[in-house]
């Protein structure tokens, strides 16, 4: 789908932001720097977003990825700011973010591949 294809763009152009944002951070402190925190939050939030309007085909397509948990993470940097626990953030960003990349380009490569079909 087209739309689907726009998002997953968008989602992969705001991970490449994260990871590219992140590499500026203190090691001792990742999320010091409040801009660059603020950034990474408002990305991750919009990835949530783009998440959620995924068509459900795509989504149960690809059901090994945590769909829900995204958009819930989503949910709580948007309603629950001041609760966001920066470590929980970081170890997404190290750990979760590279992963949802490479499924993401693979996606991206998948739908290309059907539309040239």
């Amino acid at each position: 789908m087209r739309e689907d294809s726009l998002l997953l763009n968008d989602i992969l152009e705001n991970i490449d932001t994260i990871l590219e944002e992140s590499k500026s951070r203190s090691e001792d402190r990742p999320l010091q720097e409040r801009t660059i925190r603020d950034s990474i939050l408002y990305k991750l939030a919009i990835i949530g977003e783009a998440v959620n309007k995924l068509s459900p085909e795509l989504k149960a397509k690809h059901s090994e990825i945590p769909w829900r948990t995204i958009t819930e993470l989503r949910n709580t940097l948007m309603h629950e700011y001041f609760g966001v626990n920066d470590e929980r953030v970081w170890l997404i960003v190290e750990e979760e973010v590279p992963e949802l990349r490479e499924a993401i380009v693979k996606m991206i490569s998948e739908l290309e591949g059907e539309s040239d079909a």
